[in-house]
C-alpha cells in the first residue's frame, strides 16, 4: 500500500466544514506549536491552513482527531497553493539544535524572521496533543503526513506572525473563541474537490446542496459518510489516549472485543 496519494485531506468540525464550503475558502487560523519552547504551557502559534497528504485508509484510521467531517483536495490544486510538506524532527535533534542556535545569535531582525518564517513548516514526530475533544499523552504526529501553508509575513505586514503564550488566548478572547485570521484566505472550486466525508446522510445532502448551487457541477466528488469510510477498515493505532475516567477504558475494552469477534468470524 502507498504511503501517500493524490488528495490532500482538510478534516474538521461541522460548522467550519459548511462555512468552507459555502464560502469556498480554506481560512488561515493561528496554530499552537511546541517545536522552539521547552515550556508546555507556553506554546507559540503560527498563522497557517493545515492538510494531510494520505491513502483514505489511513486517513480514516487516525481516530478523527480534529473532526468528524472531511474535504479531500486534488494534490494538483494543493501544489498549485504551494502547500508544503511538513518538516518532522525530534526533540534532541541535532538539526533542531542547530536552528535554535542560529536564533539566539545576534542576526538582523530580517534573517530572524526568515528563520521564523522555516520553523513554522517544523513540527515534532510525537507529542502532547489536546484538541477540543480529545486528549493524547503520546499522539504521533508523523503519522499524519501533514502539509501546511504558511501566511508570508512579508506579504502580510499587518498581521503579526507569531503569538506567544498568553497573547494566543487573548486573540481568542477577542475573536469570540476563534484563532482564524480575518479576511486571509485560500480559494478553490467544485473541480478542486474530490472527496467528501461528513458524519451522516443528512449532512451529505446539505452538502451537495451547498456545493450544486448555481448548478455547479460535482459529478467529480465522491460523496461518503463517516460510517461508510470507517466501518470496514481495521488500521494500526499508534496514538495513546488519555481516558478521562473508568468508563472511557469500559467503553474501550467494549470496543476491542467486538473487534475481535468480528475478526474471530473472519478466520473461521
Amino acid at each position: 500500500m502507498g504511503l501517500s496519494s493524490t488528495v490532500l485531506w482538510h478534516q474538521t468540525k461541522r460548522d467550519a466544514f459548511f462555512k468552507i464550503l459555502s464560502s469556498r475558502r480554506l481560512y488561515y487560523s493561528y496554530s499552537q506549536e511546541f517545536v522552539l519552547t521547552e515550556d508546555p504551557d507556553n506554546p507559540i502559534a503560527f498563522p497557517m491552513i493545515s492538510l494531510c497528504d494520505l491513502p483514505l485508509s489511513e486517513f480514516a484510521s487516525n481516530n478523527w482527531t480534529y473532526g468528524d467531517f472531511a474535504i479531500g483536495f486534488s494534490q494538483n490544486w494543493g501544489s498549485k497553493n504551494k502547500f508544503t510538506p511538513v518538516c518532522y524532527c525530534n526533540k534532541n535533534s541535532i538539526f533542531l539544535k542547530r536552528l535554535i542556535d542560529s536564533l539566539n545569535k545576534n542576526r538582523s531582525p530580517e534573517i530572524n524572521n526568515k528563520i521564523l518564517y522555516c520553523c513554522a513548516y517544523l513540527k515534532y514526530v510525537q507529542g502532547p496533543l489536546k484538541t477540543s475533544k480529545k486528549s493524547f499523552t503520546n499522539y504521533k504526529f508523523y503519522d499524519e503526513r501533514e502539509e501546511r501553508l504558511i501566511l508570508d509575513p512579508e506579504e502580510n505586514k499587518g498581521i503579526k506572525f507569531i503569538l506567544y503564550g498568553d497573547e494566543y488566548n487573548q486573540y481568542k478572547r477577542d475573536n469570540k473563541n476563534s484563532s482564524l485570521v480575518n479576511n486571509k484566505f485560500v480559494e478553490f472550486e467544485n473541480k478542486d474537490i474530490r472527496y467528501i466525508v461528513a458524519n451522516s446522510n443528512e449532512n451529505i445532502v446539505k452538502a451537495k446542496r451547498i456545493l450544486f448551487k448555481d448548478t455547479a457541477n460535482i459529478d467529480n466528488i465522491v460523496f461518503l459518510t463517516k460510517s461508510q469510510v470507517t466501518e470496514d477498515i481495521i488500521g494500526a493505532n499508534h496514538n495513546v489516549e488519555e481516558m478521562s475516567n473508568e468508563n472511557d477504558k469500559e467503553n474501550l475494552y467494549d470496543q476491542v472485543y467486538k473487534l475481535l469477534l468480528k475478526l474471530k468470524d473472519k478466520t473461521v
